[in-house]
């Protein structure tokens, strides 16, 4: 049985990892609590108020205007698939880099205009400046490699903003620009993490008007093994949803 709510608070029913172990139940302050509107089911409210807000907001913080250019440095991962969908609702032009076939199948499904593939492409600066003649007027870095945070700042046009997203577990990797070339091209570098009640509502709204839809690797608790296996390698399209219990 689920615990009785006390006062000013309210029973939500979940599926995260809280300390210990993975619960369908939990007890939070109604203050902090995001109503899930209608059109939005579970398995994507979970992913919307995690990924999903975070794309969200990193957008919002590229501050690119409807007709511009923003690249999506690993646009076929879990952040990355929304922020391809949030920016195209925002009126803005895709670029997406991830590697390999499938995910650019993916980058291109979800609203990318042009997808490069890092796997096969040798100067991928070079080849957004191609694109985009002066450059990305944005660049949001979600992967956590070092090479993204390295390139992403050639990327951009005079005035152009760089987003850090993607968390390396390397402590030595920076955003990769000379204070000379900070200068010279006026760039912005921003940093950006998760969001507000009012931003998970925003972004809870896109997916109500069908803008936005998360895409989930839907599995069970006792494939979490399995799941986990898949993203360390990188073969995960989207978010991975584990249903708890029925």
């Amino acid at each position: 049985m689920p615990p009785a709510p006390g006062p000013g608070q309210i029973l939500v029913k979940i599926n995260w990892l809280v300390p210990g172990t993975f619960e369908e139940y939990c007890l939070t302050d109604g203050r902090y609590a995001t109503r899930i509107p209608d059109g939005v089911k579970d398995e994507e409210a979970g992913p919307i108020m995690c990924g999903g807000v975070t794309a969200y907001v990193a957008c919002k913080r590229a501050s690119a205007q409807p007709g511009e250019w923003i690249v999506m440095i690993g646009g076929g991962g879990g952040c990355g698939h929304f922020g391809i969908q949030y920016a195209k609702a925002m009126g803005l032009r895709v670029i997406a880099i991830d590697g390999g076939e499938e995910k650019g199948q993916l980058c291109k499904q979800l609203g990318a205009e042009e997808y490069l593939d890092f796997t096969q492409r040798k100067d991928l600066a070079a080849d957004v400046l191609r694109l985009t003649t002066w450059g990305a007027h944005a660049v949001i870095v979600f992967s956590a490699s070092p090479e993204g945070f390295a390139v992403a700042p050639s990327m951009c046009r005079p005035g152009g903003t760089v987003v850090s997203v993607g968390l390396p577990t390397d402590t030595s990797v920076v955003v990769g620009a000379l204070p000379g070339v900070l200068a010279r091209k006026r760039l912005n570098i921003v940093g950006s993490i998760t969001g507000t009640l009012e931003d998970i509502a925003e972004a809870m709204d896109f997916t109500a008007r069908g803008a936005v839809r998360p895409v989930l690797h839907r599995a069970t608790l006792a494939d979490v093994d399995e799941v986990c296996r898949l993203m360390n390698e990188g073969k995960i399209l989207g978010r991975a949803v584990l249903k708890v219990a029925s």
